[in-house]
């Protein structure tokens, strides 16, 4: 009726449509959030977009001014398009594209404190983050979370859950060490991988040490991209990744041992 336009049958398509239209308007949207449910931060106090000038030491000990340009509305439709259980691949692609770039140089400031990682584009960019455990028979990967210290501190870690098929909790592997960045390349050099038990672990390629490389594309209020081997990497920040892991059952609430 509706390609006719024509007809009584015409006329009430369209307002059964557009009746429909105003209903779904007035539905609220959903919690954004990961597979668990946990709420995305949304800086509502600060602009939508804006230009942020950020200090950082130049080589003579003094600072220099970078301007970062981030756009939170984008960061916060790309968090949600990622966490959505019917992924919009078309819009997900634009946001990528519209995000990558915006920042210019990325102070490495922006990049310090939690990140969880939300989204990757293949299977493989899995195994060169972790452990690349999660291949094994009964194991699949559940998240990844990145910290990353000041620049004096240069220490990162990441934390690999993996879930294991049947009535098992779920595995916690750390991988600490250092990193280095300028500007672009962040690498993270692990020195040292310890399972929920503190017992040391190997790589599957039976290595105890790993160096992750990414390209930093943005890093804004409430995302970063980063660029591994071709793929576009979307990471959320978080506020305590100690409170993530006692979300994932992976360590209990009073035990000390953490990070966040």
């Amino acid at each position: 009726y509706l390609r006719e336009g024509k007809g009584p049958n015409a006329q009430m398509a369209m307002l059964t449509v557009a009746l429909h239209i105003v209903a779904l308007s007035a539905v609220p949207s959903p919690s954004m959030g990961i597979s668990a449910g946990t709420l995305v931060r949304t800086c509502v106090a600060a602009p939508r977009s804006a230009v942020v000038a950020m200090g950082q030491k130049n080589k003579g000990g003094g600072k220099k001014s970078i301007l970062r340009n981030i756009d939170v509305q984008s960061e916060d439709k790309l968090l949600k398009a990622c966490q959505d259980t019917k992924r919009d691949m078309g819009l997900i692609s634009s946001l990528l594209d519209k995000l990558s770039g915006v920042n210019g140089e990325n102070p490495q400031s922006a990049l310090t404190g939690g990140w969880q990682l939300v989204w990757v584009p293949t299977v493989g960019s899995l195994d060169r983050l972790g452990t690349g455990l999660h291949n094994l028979p009964g194991t699949t990967f559940e998240d990844l979370f990145l910290s990353i210290g000041t620049s004096k501190s240069s220490k990162c870690e990441a934390n690999e859950v993996l879930r294991v098929f049947g009535p098992f909790p779920n595995i916690r592997n750390v991988l600490s060490g250092s990193y280095s960045y300028d500007g672009v390349r962040l690498r993270c050099v692990y020195t040292s991988m310890v399972d929920g038990l503190g017992k040391e672990i190997t790589a599957k390629d039976g290595s105890s040490r790993r160096i992750v490389d990414l390209d930093v594309l943005y890093c804004g209020e409430n995302a970063m991209l980063a660029l591994s081997d071709g793929d576009t990497l979307v990471f959320r920040k978080v506020e305590s990744i100690r409170e993530e892991l006692i979300r994932l059952r992976c360590i209990k609430p009073k035990d000390e041992e953490g990070s966040g």
